[in-house]
């Protein structure tokens, strides 16, 4: 009797990505959304803290209000920290965690090099924190961002250093093997 095995292929996942330049070209972020996770990364001009959030949906465009923010601040040797906020309105954001919340930062990188500030951090997509958005699958979400003027924080950000854009987040996918 002869026999023989079926190959199996490993299962495939969703990886879904994303880029722009916005604020004058100033700042430049990407996305990686992988197993459940958003990788951002961002280069931002000048050697400036750098913030970037969402909102749950829904909300009046451009406003800092309820949402979920992570930023990027530096000591005055430009050590940098990555960590998990909440904006709950025209003032600056606040650590989940001094609100009873977590931070749900997996990873992180930031350098200052070259007049230039670069910040990398993964994070869940869902979280038990009640001071995080979950990002569905939806057609869109509205994305802010924003920079100092220096490393100074928690100074506002100077004028023409904040927007807001709306984006699919999940606009960009791409089947790949689990091996990859």
């Amino acid at each position: 009797v002869a026999s023989f095995a079926l190959e199996t292929k490993p299962p495939m996942k969703r990886v879904c990505r994303g880029k722009d330049v916005v604020l004058d070209g100033r700042y430049e972020l990407e996305w990686i959304i992988d197993d459940g996770v958003i990788e951002v990364n961002l280069a931002v001009d000048g050697n400036v803290w750098v913030g970037f959030g969402w909102h749950k949906t829904n909300v009046r465009f451009g406003e800092m209000i309820d949402a979920d923010v992570v930023l990027a601040t530096f000591d005055s040797n430009g050590n940098g920290n990555v960590a998990d906020y909440w904006s709950g309105g025209f003032r600056p954001p606040t650590l989940d965690t001094e609100l009873g919340g977590t931070d749900d930062i997996i990873s992180q990188t930031t350098s200052q090099e070259g007049g230039t500030t670069y910040v990398s951090f993964k994070k869940p997509l869902v979280t038990t924190d009640e001071f995080d958005w979950v990002v569905e699958q939806d057609a869109g979400r509205q994305i802010i961002f924003a920079h100092g003027e220096d490393n100074e924080y928690p100074l506002k950000h100077p004028l023409g250093a904040a927007g807001f854009k709306i984006y699919n987040l999940y606009g960009d996918c791409t089947l790949v093997s689990h091996e990859n």
